[in-house]
C-alpha cells in the first residue's frame, strides 16, 4: 500500500548477526595495528627473557666466558653482564629510568626498552673485556654507580666506576662525579698515610692520604644535608680499605671541595670534586686490619715529615710516587694551613672561614 517500502533486498537486510560481524571486521581493519598491540600485551611477559636471550647468544655470552674474562668475573653476584641484565629488567622498566633514557611517554616504550637494555648489556660487556687481566676483586668494584656532577657540584645523573676513569671520558670532561678524601690525624696531631696496593686499577703503589673513594649512586650516600651521604661513603671506605670501624660518620668533619683532573696511565684517569674530610682518633693495631687488596702499608707521619717526602720524594729511604689529588693538596700549602687549624676545625666541626668550606678549590 501507500508509503509501503516494498520488499527487502538481500542488500538492505542485514541479520544481527550479519551486522556484528560487518562491524567488527571494519573495526579490525579500521584498528588493525591497535589490535596486534593489545595481543601483543597478553604475551608481554615473555618478552624480556626471549630477548635476554637473543642478546645474549648475539654477544657470545652463552657459554660464560668473554676473550679469557674469568667466568667468576661474570658469574659473581650475577656479574657484570647478567647483573646489569637483572637491573635492566627491573629498573628500566620504572617510569623514572625510562625518562633517563630519553622515553618522552608512557606509550610504545617497549621498543625502547629493548634498546636500552641491549645498550646496557654491550656497555658491560665491553666492560668486561676492557677488565681482562685486573684483579678481580677490583675488576668487580668498576661496575659501581659513581654520582655524575658539573663544576657547581650538581648532580646530573650517574655512570660506572669503570666509565668514568677511563681517560677518554676525563679528557672529554665527561665523566666528572663526586669521591672524597679522608684525612685521620691521631692524639699526637700525627696524619695516617697508606700506600695503594699493586691490585688497584688507579694509581697502583702510590702513596696518598688516609683513605680515598666515592659515594655511589644510591640513597643513603645521596643525602647531601650535612654532607651526610659523602661522610657515609667515607665510613664504609674506612671500614672495607683500612678495617677502621670505631670512626663514624658523625666524627668526620667537611671541610671543603676541591676539583681536579689528572691521568693515571694512558688508559685511566680522574676528574673529580673531591670532598675534604678530617677526623682525629687514636687507632690502635692498624696494620693487622688492611686489607691487602686495596691497602699495602700505612705509616704515620708529621708536618716536618710530610714536608720532607714532598720535597725528597722519599719515604724511609725508598722513592715514593703520589697521588695527584694528595700532591695538589699538600703542595698549595691548602693541608698544612687546615693542619695548623686541626684543633679549632674538630672543636667546631669545620672550617673558621666558612667562605673557604663552601667554596669548591679548582686546580
Amino acid at each position: 500500500g501507500p508509503g509501503d517500502p516494498g520488499p527487502r533486498t538481500p542488500s538492505s537486510f542485514h541479520s544481527p548477526m550479519t551486522l556484528r560481524t560487518d562491524c567488527e571486521g571494519e573495526q579490525r581493519r579500521r584498528c588493525r595495528h591497535h589490535h596486534f598491540q593489545c595481543r601483543s600485551r597478553s604475551f608481554a611477559f615473555l618478552l624480556p627473557l626471549l630477548s635476554t636471550a637473543m642478546i645474549l647468544l648475539q654477544l657470545g655470552l652463552a657459554e660464560g666466558s668473554v676473550s679469557g674474562v674469568s667466568t667468576s668475573l661474570l658469574s659473581k653476584n650475577m656479574g657484570l653482564v647478567p647483573s646489569e641484565m637483572r637491573r635492566g629488567i627491573g629498573t628500566h622498566l620504572r617510569w623514572e629510568r625510562r625518562e633517563s633514557l630519553g622515553f618522552r611517554s608512557r606509550r610504545n616504550t617497549i621498543p625502547e626498552y629493548y634498546a636500552g637494555l641491549r645498550r646496557s648489556l654491550r656497555r658491560q660487556f665491553f666492560t668486561a673485556t676492557s677488565l681482562e687481566g685486573y684483579d678481580p676483586a677490583q675488576a668487580e668494584m668498576m661496575r659501581e654507580e659513581c654520582i655524575l656532577v658539573d663544576e657547581d657540584d650538581r648532580i646530573r645523573g650517574h655512570a660506572s666506576k669503570y666509565e668514568t676513569h677511563t681517560l677518554g671520558s676525563v679528557m672529554k670532561g665527561t665523566a666528572l662525579h663526586r669521591a672524597f678524601s679522608v684525612f685521620l690525624f691521631d692524639s699526637k696531631g700525627r696524619l695516617l698515610l697508606q700506600k695503594r696496593a699493586k691490585e688497584k686499577i688507579t694509581f697502583p703503589e702510590t702513596w696518598t692520604n688516609t683513605c680515598c673513594s666515592h659515594p655511589l649512586y644510591r640513597e643513603e650516600e645521596l643525602e647531601e644535608e650535612d654532607h651526610v651521604g659523602v661522610r657515609r661513603a667515607a665510613n664504609r671506605k674506612l671500614n672495607q680499605e683500612l678495617g677502621v670501624s670505631s670512626v663514624s660518620p658523625d666524627d668526620l668533619v667537611f671541610l671543603t671541595r676541591i676539583l681536579y683532573k689528572a691521568p693515571s696511565d694512558d688508559k685511566w684517569g680522574e676528574h673529580e670534586v673531591d670532598y675534604i674530610l678530617f677526623a682525629q682518633k687514636d687507632i690502635s693495631e692498624i696494620e693487622d686490619n688492611l686489607n691487602p687488596n686495596e691497602v699495602s702499608e700505612v705509616v704515620h707521619v708529621s708536618q716536618e715529615q710530610l714536608r720532607k717526602i714532598l720535597k725528597t720524594r722519599e719515604l724511609n729511604g725508598q722513592l715514593v710516587k703520589l697521588t695527584p689529588w694528595f700532591k695538589l693538596i699538600a703542595e698549595s700549602e691548602l693541608l698544612f694551613d687546615w693542619w695548623d687549624q686541626l684543633n679549632v676545625i674538630m672543636k667546631i666541626k669545620g672550617l673558621p672561614n666558612r667562605e673557604d668550606a663552601n667554596r669548591i678549590f679548582k686546580f
